[in-house]
Parts: C-alpha cells; structure tokens; sequence
C-alpha cells in the first residue's frame, strides 16, 4: 500500500514507467516485482477499458450464464497485454482444471446478475 502512496486505484490509473519500477524488488513467496508489475498493467487495461473486473465477468458470462466462462473470461482479458508466460502462473485458470477459490471469493463480494 505504501508502494502506491495509500491510494491503490488512483495510483494504478495514474501511474508511469518510473512509479511501476518501484515495484521491481518486490517479492512475495513465488510473487516477484516483474508479476507485481504485470498485475497492475493488468487491473488497469481493465480499468481503463471494461470499468471493473466485474463487469469483465459478467460480460464473460452473458451468453451462457456460466459462472466458469466468466472467470474464464477475466483470465483472458487480464493477460491480453503482452506478458511473461511466468505471470499466468499466479492467476487460477478455471477452464485448466483449478478450483479458483480466490476469485469465487471475489465473487462473493459482487453481485452477480
């Protein structure tokens, strides 16, 4: 939090090359700064472009109501910009297999139509 100045969207939506480098040494078990990174790149070409991860799932889920094909989607759009393969590894792929209990967590905090 410190990193983003305690404001975590205004500094995603705001941020430049240098305030990105900032995160280039951060390190969380198998987390480094380059997913670090790529992950706020990530949330904010969703930001920027759909509005929420919300509404990314929701628009995943619009023509089969699938919960999974929704997850399935965010996956997908979050790793739309290039990235390093390494980066997929920390974002559960559901149609792959995993169980994706952080983002049904996610889920739970939203309404879903």
């Amino acid at each position: 939090m410190e990193l983003m100045d305690n404001s975590p969207y205004e500094f995603i939506m705001a941020a430049s090359e240098n305030d990105f480098s900032r995160f280039s040494r951060f390190v969380h078990r198998t987390f480094n700064g380059t997913d670090c990174i790529y992950f706020l790149k990530g949330l904010r070409h969703i930001y920027s472009n759909f509005g929420s991860m919300e509404d990314v799932v929701l628009q995943g889920m619009k023509d089969s109501g699938s919960v999974k094909e929704g997850l399935s989607h965010l996956r997908l759009t979050f790793f739309s910009l290039h990235h390093a393969l390494r980066n997929e590894k920390h974002f559960a792929d559901v149609t792959g297999g995993a169980a994706g209990k952080r983002l049904n967590i996610f889920l739970r905090s939203i309404e879903v139509a």
